[in-house]
């Protein structure tokens, strides 16, 4: 149930919401409403905007991997990582 209302919002966010923020926003405003106790979800949410660039949101989720153009693979660690969603 939690997977789907997360998914669900996600989609509905990102087609309304220009701004990556605002959809990890109403991620949590959905997720306020919706989980009960102590659940709670991470995620990164992710805009690729050019060939080789792209914004980053991290809830609380392990750093992703990028893997180049020329082999190399490093962490993608946002400037800044917040809580899980639903806390």
């Amino acid at each position: 149930e939690t997977a789907a209302v997360v998914l669900n919002a996600f989609r509905e966010a990102a087609y309304d919401e220009p701004d990556l923020a605002t959809v990890g926003d109403r991620l949590e405003r959905a997720l306020d409403r919706h989980l009960l106790g102590e659940k709670f979800v991470t995620a990164v949410l992710a805009e690729v905007r050019e060939r080789d660039r792209a914004v980053l949101l991290n809830y609380g989720h392990p750093a992703p991997l990028v893997i180049r153009p020329d082999g190399t693979v490093h962490y993608a660690e946002p400037p800044d990582r917040a809580l899980p969603l639903g806390l």
